[in-house]
């Protein structure tokens, strides 16, 4: 994910992090109209950005994949069940292999599975 648009911190109205309760639906919606960020502070000091979700632009890959139909009728009986979609089980699949907390276990499943097909 890039940053599609800048906007100097400098420049962000600074919002100390004790008013975020009382004051978040207000941020969130000036945020959308006026297409602005805010500086949270903690203890006068800056702490974090919130900024608009259209300031960045998402940077996707697409890729196809072709399932036979008996294979895909049986993914989706599973899966169905879940309220899952196919395109989602995908995305969960390779998000799983790259988390740093599950690569370990997915990298292990994948040379087990690669073996047990007798791939080299």
């Amino acid at each position: 994910m890039k940053l599609r648009e800048y906007h100097p911190l400098s420049e962000m109205e600074r919002v100390p992090a004790e008013e975020l309760p009382k004051r978040l639906d207000e941020l969130f919606d000036r945020m959308d109209k006026e297409n602005v960020g805010f500086v949270v502070t903690e203890e006068g000091k800056d702490s974090c950005v919130f900024c608009p979700y259209k300031w960045f632009e998402l940077e996707y890959e697409t890729i196809e994949v072709a399932v036979d139909e008996v294979l895909l009728a049986q993914i989706k009986e599973i899966i169905t069940p879940l309220g899952w979609t196919v395109e989602r089980l995908i995305v969960r699949f390779l998000e799983w292999l790259v988390d740093p907390e599950t690569q370990e276990e997915a990298i292990a499943w994948l040379m087990k599975a690669k073996e047990e097909l007798g791939e080299k």
